[in-house]
């Protein structure tokens, strides 16, 4: 069956010119927070011209609803084929964000959903009663789009599986890092920014970098001014504990010496100017 997108595709202004634009988190937003410089995707609006199959997919292991699940979905792979002819995109250094609109900006490298072999943008749960997408009580949260893979096992997190996903856009390598990674600095702190930037970033922005699902923790004022290195830690592994209603899910994939590198990094930046 042929599935037609339409296609607004375009370069994102300079940092300057974004500033002054007010925060939008609607679904017809591609971003939540002004994006680095890069290539920009809308989903909910591609050219007649980029022409894809839907597929009916069946997922061995879905992260999120932790079950097999089968989905009616566009299979991601061609369309990112088509995106990288059209635009010169170079495969090899280049990290595709993943834009959701909930402020949720997980990334992943190009090269690597290629080798993984592309995923699909799932649109309706074969599970969800006649007439409707998804089930009523995800319906908000995973339309209009929910970035699935077959045959990952439940403890293979190389892949993101992020849902109400409404934009791409393409970067160079790490160009969105640059402002807050750290120099100069003290082994520890380089091992905090890349568990960092693995695990917190596509929730938790850095000078405004970043997810806004969560927190910003370090403008205007760092939390390891206001939280003690304790306090962090636990939280991070029990967020309920601390606050009853927390969407954040207990962090449990991280040793106490990880934790301890990531809160390393967030001092540096308490520190630097």
């Amino acid at each position: 069956m042929s599935f037609f997108l339409a296609s607004v595709v375009s370069c994102v202004p300079s940092e300057s010119e974004q500033s002054s634009k007010a925060v939008d988190h609607s679904a017809s937003s591609a971003y939540p927070i002004p994006p680095p410089s890069g290539i920009e995707v809308n989903l909910l609006s591609l050219s007649p011209e980029i022409k894809l199959d839907t597929v009916k997919v069946e997922i061995t292991y879905d992260h999120s609803f932790s079950q097999a699940k089968t989905y009616l979905a566009i299979p991601f792979l061609p369309l990112l084929r088509q995106l990288v002819d059209k635009f010169g995109i170079e495969s090899t250094h280049t990290e595709v964000l993943l834009v959701c609109k909930d402020g949720y900006i997980p990334s992943l490298e190009l090269s690597q959903i290629l080798r993984q072999g592309g995923g699909y943008l799932a649109f309706r749960d074969e599970d969800a009663p006649t007439g409707f997408d998804w089930a009523e009580t995800v319906r908000t949260d995973y339309s209009p789009y929910y970035l699935v893979w077959e045959n990952l096992p439940y403890e293979d997190h190389s892949m993101a599986w992020p849902f109400g996903l409404t934009a791409l856009t393409f970067v160079p390598m790490d160009s969105s890092l640059n402002k807050i990674r750290p120099t100069n600095a003290r082994q520890e702190v380089v091992q905090g920014f890349e568990l960092y930037k693995e695990n917190c970033l596509k929730c938790h922005s850095i000078n405004r970098i970043g997810g806004i699902m969560g927190p910003e923790f370090n403008e205007p004022k760092n939390i390891t001014t206001y939280w003690s290195r304790e306090d962090i830690m636990a939280f991070v592994q029990e967020p309920t504990a601390y606050r009853y209603n927390s969407k954040m899910p207990a962090i449990t994939h991280l040793s106490q010496e990880d934790l301890s590198y990531i809160i390393d990094y967030l001092s540096y930046l308490a520190q630097s100017p």
